[in-house]
């Protein structure tokens, strides 16, 4: 496995025991600081059917990268089409709160 510097930069040192204690309540053990963390982008939304198959990919990679030896962690984003649906609904309802996309 390459170098981890930049996940030790975030795990390793008394000044990073904050950082651990976190880690540990999302489920790594004591080896797994030793691994690279690999992070896991998921688009998953069920307002926008194109997206709705997002979560079942993003839990497929998450599951290669721990067997390939590293530490996924998934987080969310939004998308453009998220984005803009969202904007309609706000602005429907609120006149024209969000206004420039």
């Amino acid at each position: 496995m390459a170098e981890n510097t930049r996940s030790k930069i975030i795990t390793q040192g008394v000044q990073r025991i904050p950082n651990r204690a976190m880690l540990r309540a999302v489920g790594f053990g004591d080896g797994d600081f030793e691994k690279p963390i690999v992070g896991v982008v998921n688009a998953h939304s069920t307002v926008t059917p194109r997206n709705a198959n997002l979560d079942t990919l993003a839990r497929r990679a998450e599951a290669a990268l721990r067997t390939s030896g590293v530490m996924p962690q998934v987080f969310g984003t939004i998308t453009s089409g998220v984005l803009a649906k969202y904007a309609r609904l706000v602005s429907s309802s609120s006149l024209g709160a969000v206004t420039d996309l």
